[in-house]
């Protein structure tokens, strides 16, 4: 499964720290983030990506288009796609533990998130047809002992998102990519909150299949991944 990291030509530090943290997770290819710089909301209203008056600023726009870019590509070329921002950190199993999640997750999944915001309340479906399970992290702990994560096993589990925060680590679908383009564009609020009703992330009215990989995997976002200290 193709994996990539998001980053800028001009971010070469964050790129050299990303992939000296988590050189034991293997190849990641670099895919360059989106320059917001280049682009105005109103450019891309006329071009009917953006609904007209939207309110980004040049870093959230960059990082809406780096995402919507890749999410075209898993959809054009019919394949998963795991994608980072190049601020997460991978536990020291993320490979093993992160393909063997993958392969369990149900027919017909969209997104499944591999890390998330450590700053806000995780919300997920913890016992199904039951109750609702909210986690609160601490985010100033995590960033004091983040760098010893990645020399972490972590042993995860899936769970239904229903609300979660940032795109530190995450893998789409072919059919999920679709659907979020068809949610987010035009673009009319942060895309970097997935909010899910039961069953589904909603974008706008629509739903999209929405799972998180619980365990960070990723120190950033959901359980298998994690984020530099320094953002």
């Amino acid at each position: 499964m193709r994996r990539v990291v998001i980053n800028r030509a001009v971010d070469t530090d964050r790129l050299e720290r990303f992939r000296r943290f988590n050189q034991h997770a293997g190849v990641i290819e670099w895919a360059e983030g989106v320059e917001g710089e280049r682009f105005t909301p109103g450019d891309l209203a006329e071009r009917g990506m953006a609904d007209p008056g939207l309110k980004y600023t040049p870093g959230a726009l960059g990082a809406a288009l780096s995402h919507l870019g890749l999410w075209s590509q898993a959809a054009q070329q019919d394949t998963p796609l795991v994608v980072f921002e190049d601020d997460a950190l991978l536990c020291r199993n993320f490979t093993t533990e992160s393909e063997r999640l993958i392969a369990t997750l149900p027919e017909g999944w969209d997104v499944a998130l591999l890390g998330y915001n450590f700053n806000a309340p995780i919300t997920i479906d913890a016992l199904p047809g039951v109750t609702r399970g909210t986690v609160t992290l601490d985010e100033k702990r995590m960033q004091k002992n983040a760098s010893s994560f990645t020399s972490q096993d972590v042993n995860a589990g899936v769970f239904r998102l229903l609300q979660a925060f940032g795109l530190c680590a995450y893998v789409v679908s072919p059919k999920g990519a679709r659907r979020l383009l068809d949610c987010c564009l035009p673009l009319s609020a942060g895309i970097s909150a997935a909010r899910s009703g039961p069953y589904g992330a909603q974008c706008r009215d629509r739903r999209c299949d929405v799972l998180s990989l619980r365990t960070a995997q990723c120190v950033w976002s959901l359980s298998t991944a994690g984020y530099f200290a320094q953002r």
